[in-house]
């Protein structure tokens, strides 16, 4: 979906988001929290900021919430330049192995 003749940025920021969304949303339960229904990933973020992760290296992905379902129902405009895709993959990439390790660490206990 990198490619952007083939696919729209709002058709490809959406995937992103719903990646990013379901490895925060592991990760808390990961570690014993109930997430809440929701598709915010800042809201997400600070429930696991608050009970002591490191969520620094992901705060960019909050940017993604201009992707989540909502746009979907409603007249969508991304506006502004559209983001690095290459980029976002290797961090949502960076996410994903976070929450496997976590995963593992937590297997082994």
């Amino acid at each position: 979906m990198k490619d952007e003749e083939l696919f729209a940025e709002d058709i490809f920021g959406f995937h992103m988001q719903q990646a990013v969304e379901k490895s925060l949303k592991a990760w808390l339960s990961i570690i014993g929290d109930e997430y809440p229904r929701t598709h915010d990933i800042n809201l997400l973020l600070r429930r696991l900021e608050r009970i002591g992760q490191d969520v620094s290296l992901f705060q960019d992905f909050v940017e993604l919430n201009m992707y989540a379902v909502q746009f979907r129902y409603d007249n969508f405009d991304a506006g502004g330049d559209s983001f690095d895709r290459d980029d976002a993959c290797e961090q949502a990439m960076r996410l994903y192995e976070n929450v496997v390790n976590i995963m593992n660490e937590n297997m082994q206990m």
